[in-house]
């Protein structure tokens, strides 16, 4: 079954390719460019997660982010937005943003964001040797996977 998936941005053409993305990806996409039609269609279709840009033309995203969270407080929603301050990145976490993405946009970080999985920089963490005894090289190159 296809997730649900509501792209809020004011830029059509950014709009359009999430929307093909995510589409030829499986998910069930709808685009709204204002903050009245992204809540408008949170209250008429369910999402599983939201793509939301902070610039929006008839409102702040961080209130839309505050309103969406407070109607759903489980939904999943990812912020977009090419404000790349701490003090924006954190107002969001702490508004309950799920993730935090600028722009230009990682298509594939988008995705597992969109997903619900965590993505983790390898080459910052150390493995725990148990770990890497129970997972087989082959078995790790073959899933690409990451004990």
């Amino acid at each position: 079954m296809p997730r649900n998936l509501l792209v809020v941005d004011d830029e059509p053409k950014i709009c359009s390719v999430l929307k093909t993305f995510f589409e030829e990806r499986g998910f069930r996409v709808s685009v709204a460019t204002t903050a009245a039609d992204a809540l408008e269609q949170l209250d008429r279709l369910p999402a599983e997660a939201v793509l939301l840009d902070l610039r929006l033309p008839d409102q702040s995203g961080i209130e839309v982010l505050s309103q969406i969270k407070e109607r759903s407080p489980n939904l999943r929603v990812i912020v977009i937005s090419a404000l790349s301050d701490p003090q924006t990145i954190q107002e969001a976490f702490d508004r309950g943003a799920s993730d935090y993405l600028t722009k230009p946009l990682d298509f594939s970080r988008c995705f597992y964001a969109a997903m619900g999985i965590d993505v983790v920089d390898v080459t910052t963490i150390q493995a725990e040797p148990e770990a890497l005894k129970r997972m087989p090289g082959s078995v790790a190159e073959q899933y690409r996977a990451v004990p």
